[in-house]
């Protein structure tokens, strides 16, 4: 058996990042950084991988589908004091803002589990690991993906009747996340993937 083969059985280290409360903008500007560290370290036996952890000021993004998004819309949602983003994502419309939990994993599909995955497959255990985080999690039952026309949305709080902050969340979504793509989780390498107004999460960590 080849060494990499050898390798994609053995759990992978996902690093968790803790950029804080910041803005759409600069949050993408993130994403960026670490698109770029991911690709400049990929090899037949090595790979990095990261999940950041944010809460995105108040913020509208519309995908690719946003023909009935007018310029008059656009400048009525800024003015109730949120920014507004168009987007290259699929979906229709989204609002972000403070006490919502946003995770962006930027992660080598091929190696970020002990499977080799491709794209649909991570979306899936993305999407399963979202189901497994609110059922298991917080006895949250007939979960649906998002995105769907006609479907509504709600929040941890209002399905528990209580207040659900960002602390106790992230924990929970990010185990159910260690659990699903079978990996390791480390918020220990802060001065090794330093960049300004980034840091390390000591919430939760695996390793």
């Amino acid at each position: 058996m080849r060494l990499s083969a050898l390798l994609r059985h053995q759990k992978s280290t996902v690093n968790v990042v803790d950029l804080g409360l910041i803005s759409y903008g600069a949050a993408l500007k993130e994403q960026q950084k670490f698109v770029d560290l991911v690709k400049a370290n990929k090899s037949e036996t090595h790979s990095l991988n990261f999940i950041l952890a944010l809460e995105h000021k108040p913020v509208y993004t519309v995908g690719i589908r946003s023909k009935g998004y007018t310029k008059e819309e656009e400048e009525r949602l800024k003015g109730l004091g949120a920014e507004f983003h168009r987007t290259s994502r699929g979906g229709l419309i989204t609002f972000h803002g403070p006490g919502q939990l946003v995770l962006y994993p930027i992660c080598d599909v091929r190696r970020v589990s002990t499977r080799q995955l491709g794209v649909r497959n991570f979306v899936d255990k993305l999407e399963q690991t979202i189901i497994d985080s609110a059922s298991e999690g917080f006895g949250i039952q007939n979960i649906v993906g998002c995105g769907i026309e006609g479907v509504s949305t709600t929040s941890l709080s209002r399905e528990t009747n209580r207040t659900v902050t960002v602390a106790e969340a992230r924990p929970v979504l990010l185990n159910h996340f260690a659990k699903n793509f079978e990996c390791l989780l480390d918020s220990s390498s802060s001065n090794h993937y330093c960049f300004p107004h980034s840091k390390l999460s000591s919430a939760v960590s695996n390793s």
